[in-house]
């Protein structure tokens, strides 16, 4: 039985992360354990353990008498996400230009064609979680396991500073410039590699407006149209 509940714990973390990838919970959200409960059909006590799972990658805050709430990053605190991405992101790319196979391109390549499709039939809450999951794929290739889990937090990171300082999807990853990076990749462009993945992360930024955020939306909205427990991110 704990089994179960174990695993049910896991697929609704990854629900839920999901979704915050895709910008649809938004830092302030209050995330009732009523709430869950109701839209996943389990109990408190698997709700409680998605919500400390959620709070170890900084996805939720939880306060004592006040339950748990999406993120909300300060502006220091997004200045700091980028400045991370940028020295981080470096440093996978430098090693990924050394260990990149022809698989790996083609994985990169079938990724930036899920963006393109996705913003064809107009999914942009797919194509913003694919625009950020495409540098998890890029990670993946430095072969670097505890860097590929630092970026992973600072891309959720990232997505909760786009939805609450964010002010159109124009801030997020443009498939141009990742189509770039996979070119510098096949061609060894150490520096215009560099060069690119510096400008993509400064455009993001330059766009993100500081004032606060975070209206009330309805949780059963976000999240029970897309509830699908079985299918797997990225």
């Amino acid at each position: 039985m704990a089994g179960n509940d174990n695993r049910s714990a896991e697929d609704i973390y990854r629900h839920i992360r999901e979704t915050v990838l895709e910008q649809r919970l938004l830092p302030g959200m209050r995330m009732a354990e009523e709430a869950l409960c109701n839209i996943y059909g389990t109990g408190r006590a698997t709700i409680r353990k998605v919500l400390i799972m959620l709070a170890e990658d900084q996805i939720v805050t939880l306060a004592r008498n006040k339950g748990a709430v999406i993120s909300s990053p300060t502006a220091d605190e997004a200045r700091e996400v980028f400045e991370a991405r940028r020295s981080l992101e470096i440093s996978l790319l430098d090693w990924a230009m050394d260990r990149v196979t022809k698989a790996d391109l083609k994985k990169l390549a079938d990724h930036i064609n899920r963006e393109r499709q996705a913003l064809q039939l107009g999914n942009i809450a797919l194509w913003i979680r694919l625009s950020g999951e495409f540098h998890l794929v890029l990670a993946q290739i430095a072969r670097n396991e505890p860097f590929l889990g630092f970026l992973e937090k600072l891309v959720l990171r990232t997505s909760l500073i786009i939805g609450l300082y964010g002010q159109t999807s124009a801030v997020n990853c443009c498939v141009d410039d990742h189509a770039g990076l996979i070119h510098a990749l096949t061609v060894g462009d150490r520096r215009g590699g560099r060069k690119l993945l510096i400008e993509h992360l400064g455009h993001i930024q330059e766009r993100l407006v500081f004032t606060e955020g975070g209206d009330d939306v309805d949780l059963h909205r976000v999240l029970s149209p897309s509830l699908n427990l079985d299918r797997k991110a990225g």
